[in-house]
């Protein structure tokens, strides 16, 4: 009887720590590897200045939206797209010395997708940029978004 009751006592104490290890084992554990450092101080000033910016993509850039390539001639300077008027989210995926970036507003009328590639440490080159848009639901936005105001009446 008292071989029964440790038995059992066991038994007891191993169901949970199973349950357990089935719950660890469903669930993937995603490893995200961490931004590196030194690249938040290079977008900063990335977006903030214009002949750093330049000297830090490498141009004929992918790709417009057509699939042809950016040349530095028509580039335009970028400000950070996370301090702009419209409320942005942002994803960064670490991979080696490559950076993935999306940058999307939560209505999805534009995704900015780039990507930094590190040239050495603190230095980061912008090898990939496009932007999509996405404009076929704005009549409808813009329109529920009207607010009815009347004149005030005296």
């Amino acid at each position: 009887m008292k071989k029964l009751m440790i038995i059992t006592s066991c038994l007891l104490l191993l169901i949970p720590s199973c349950k357990q290890a089935e719950k660890n084992q469903e669930e993937p554990s995603a490893v995200t590897p961490s931004l590196p450092e030194d690249f938040d101080a290079f977008y900063d000033t990335f977006h903030s200045d214009t002949s750093f910016q330049l000297s830090h993509i490498v141009f004929p850039l992918a790709e417009k939206e057509d699939g042809s390539f950016w040349q530095a001639s028509e580039w335009e300077f970028h400000n950070n797209p996370l301090t702009g008027e419209i409320a942005v989210k942002r994803d960064l995926q670490a991979v080696g010395g490559l950076i993935n970036e999306l940058v999307y507003d939560d209505m999805g009328f534009y995704v900015i997708h780039r990507r930094f590639i590190q040239t050495k440490p603190g230095e980061w080159n912008l090898i990939y940029y496009n932007m999509t848009q996405n404009m076929s639901d704005w009549d409808k936005v813009y329109e529920n978004s009207k607010v009815d105001i009347k004149p005030i009446t005296k």
